[in-house]
């Protein structure tokens, strides 16, 4: 089930203990408000490996993967380069990560 940023936003203020999310609605401009609207500190994890480096563009803190179980190596060094801000090594080690899966 999809959270709204509304409700992702309410939780974070109420509960502390919640800290991060894996978010895998697909959408890009939610995770993009998700990002504006957090409280710091708190962290987004793509929960969609074909919108990782995207993601982590506007701000995503890194990815919760299923392609990694198929190619961990490659699936890291795409987001070490992406995280790292590489951007011109990031899509090369995603080709890397399709050819492999």
């Amino acid at each position: 089930m999809n959270l709204e940023p509304e409700t992702v936003v309410r939780l974070a203020d109420a509960a502390p203990n919640i800290q991060a999310i894996k978010e895998a609605s697909g959408k890009l401009p939610q995770i993009a408000e998700l990002v504006h609207t957090l409280p710091r500190g708190f962290k987004i994890f793509c929960g969609d490996d074909n919108l990782a480096l995207a993601s982590i563009g506007v701000g995503a803190h890194g990815l919760i993967s299923v392609a990694s179980n198929e190619a961990p190596a490659e699936v890291s060094r795409m987001i070490r380069a992406a995280l790292g801000n590489h951007w011109d090594e990031a899509p090369r080690a995603g080709a890397e990560v399709c050819a492999a899966v």
